[in-house]
């Protein structure tokens, strides 16, 4: 989302959003793991080797002679995208040298081994080779509305999958809030987002379940962990995440449109709330320590 307000940006990390251009997409959806000619290499050889940024897995592939460019929609082996290579580089050193990237939707967390096993980059090689190299860029490229109640080829996926109705049962007290419209399906623009890198305490990070404009439920995102101390400051952590969605989150996020949803939201050291992320009330959003049926 874009906040416009003074007081809703200083709940988020800064971040700079680059548009793709089409060709950009058609890059990542190509075979292999080769970077773009002159494309700045990954942070671990840049500076060495070949001059073309050229990466691939084994390191031994031929440069290739036809280039796809920005602006180009035609099929070929190689690619070569310098307005970007700028823009995301400039946007680097704006943000401090290292930042977090992702796409509309998702980040390229299962690709991390092939960053050292971080999603920190520091060139535009290290984005594009997590990003060339994610199943969850893939699926967002591929299938964005997969397992979303407006999925306009349901017939198309492997394992079809429905949004889970949410209760609405109990009645919503946030009186003023519109009526989430009809859900529309529009042409995709996809966009690169930057964020700076913030070496984040895993623990302290959470992921809040929205139905019907309400706070249903809160999971630690590191899922897989067991933290003895959150337990004892449960009471302490409900209090300021809920806090943090009555006054920053709920009414704001898509001008209050939107009544479900999933938000990620990071509590520092003096508990104050930092919004991360949004991802959809739907069944390819994770849940975490809880089941969906449980949810709604």
């Amino acid at each position: 989302p874009t906040f416009r307000n003074a007081t809703q940006r200083k709940t988020t990390i800064k971040s700079v959003v680059v548009p793709l251009p089409p060709a950009f997409v058609e890059y990542l959806l190509a075979d292999g793991v080769a970077l773009p000619v002159g494309c700045p290499g990954v942070s671990s050889t840049a500076g060495a080797g070949s001059d073309d940024g050229s990466y691939d897995d084994d390191d031994e592939s031929p440069p290739a002679t036809t280039v796809v460019s920005e602006s180009s929609s035609a099929r070929g082996t190689c690619y070569a995208f310098p307005q970007l290579d700028e823009a995301v580089t400039a946007a680097i050193g704006f943000l401090g040298g290292s930042v977090l990237p992702k796409l509309n939707w998702s980040a390229p967390r299962d690709a991390a081994w092939m960053n050292g096993g971080s999603l920190q980059c520091r060139t535009a090689g290290d984005v594009y080779v997590l990003l060339k190299s994610s199943d969850f860029v893939l699926s967002d490229l591929l299938h964005p509305w997969k397992g979303l109640a407006d999925d306009p080829n349901p017939e198309n996926d492997e394992e079809p999958c429905t949004n889970p109705p949410v209760s609405r049962e109990a009645p919503d007290t946030h009186d003023n809030l519109p009526t989430p419209p009809t859900p529309i399906l529009e042409k995709i623009e996809y966009k690169l987002v930057l964020r700076k890198w913030c070496n984040l305490q895993k623990a302290m990070e959470f992921r809040c379940f929205v139905g019907n404009h309400q706070l249903l439920a809160i999971s630690q995102r590191d899922h897989t962990q067991h933290y003895p101390y959150l337990e004892a400051d449960r009471h302490n952590i409900q209090h300021h995440l809920t806090h943090f969605f009555d006054h920053f989150v709920r009414g704001v996020f898509n001008d209050g449109r939107s009544a479900d949803y999933v938000f990620d939201c990071y509590l520092d050291t003096s508990r104050r709330g930092w919004l991360v992320d949004f991802n959809v009330w739907g069944t390819r959003t994770d849940p975490l320590l809880f089941p969906w049926p449980e949810l709604v």
